[in-house]
C-alpha cells in the first residue's frame, strides 16, 4: 500500500520501524519492504525507485548495535522518552519514578552519543523525537552531540529557535562534552540553562 500510494502521489516514500531491538528486526523490515515491492512489480505497476527506510532507536540493545544497524538503513530517529525509561529502568507511567524521567541524564546522553557515532560512521542522519527535542536546554545538548534533526510539537518551536540562535557551535560542543562527563541530570540541566541565560 505504501509503494502504491507513493506512486500515486509522485513521492519517494519514507517508512520507519519503531521498537527495533535486534539486527533480525531490521532485516525483517527490509525483507517486508522488498517483498511488497516485488508484489507491486509482479503486478506490472510502476513504482518509485526506492523507499527511504529508517529505524527508531529507543531501546538500549538498538543503541548498542547502532553501528551495524546504521549500515542497513537510511536514517535513525532516537525516541528519547522510551530510551530514557529503558536506560534508567524506570517505567515512565509510574509517578513515583518521575525523578528518573529526565533525558538529560548522562547515561541517556552517552547512549545518544553512541548512536550518533554509529550513524556518522555509516553516513546517515540522526533525528530526535520526544520531549527533549522541544526542550530548549535539551536541544542545546542534542545539537552539541551532533544530532541532525529535531522533531517537536509546534508550540515549542519558537523556544527552540531562540535557544539555538543565541549560541555557537563551539559553545554547544563544550556543553556536550561537559554533559557527557557529568554524573547526574541536574548538573547537565543547570549548565544548559546557564548557557541559555548568558546567551539569551
Amino acid at each position: 500500500a505504501i509503494w502504491r500510494a507513493a506512486r500515486l502521489a509522485g513521492a519517494t516514500p519514507h517508512v520507519m520501524a519503531a521498537m527495533v531491538a535486534t539486527i533480525a528486526d531490521a532485516r525483517l523490515l527490509l525483507e517486508l519492504r522488498d517483498e511488497a515491492r516485488a508484489q507491486v512489480d509482479a503486478a506490472g505497476e510502476p513504482c518509485p525507485e526506492r523507499m527511504v527506510t529508517g529505524l527508531m532507536i529507543e531501546v538500549p540493545s538498538a543503541a548498542i548495535m547502532a553501528p551495524e544497524l546504521a549500515r542497513m538503513v537510511d536514517f535513525f530517529s532516537i525516541g528519547t522518552n522510551d530510551l530514557t525509561q529503558y536506560v534508567l529502568a524506570a517505567d515512565r507511567g509510574n509517578p513515583s519514578l518521575a525523578r528518573f524521567q529526565d533525558a538529560l541524564h548522562p547515561a541517556v546522553l552517552r547512549t545518544i552519543a553512541a548512536v550518533v557515532a554509529g550513524a556518522r560512521a555509516a553516513g546517515i542522519p540522526v533525528a530526535v523525537c520526544g520531549e527533549l527535542a522541544g526542550d530548549p536546554a535539551g536541544v542545546l545538548v542534542l545539537v552539541g552531540l551532533g544530532v541532525d534533526e529535531l522533531s517537536a510539537d509546534a508550540g515549542s518551536l519558537d523556544g527552540v529557535r531562540v535557544a539555538l540562535a543565541g549560541v555557537t557551535a563551539a559553545e554547544l560542543g563544550v556543553l556536550a562534552a561537559g554533559s557527557l562527563a557529568a554524573t547526574d541530570a541536574e548538573t547537565v540541566r543547570a549548565r544548559a540553562n546557564e548557557l541559555l541565560r548568558t546567551r539569551g
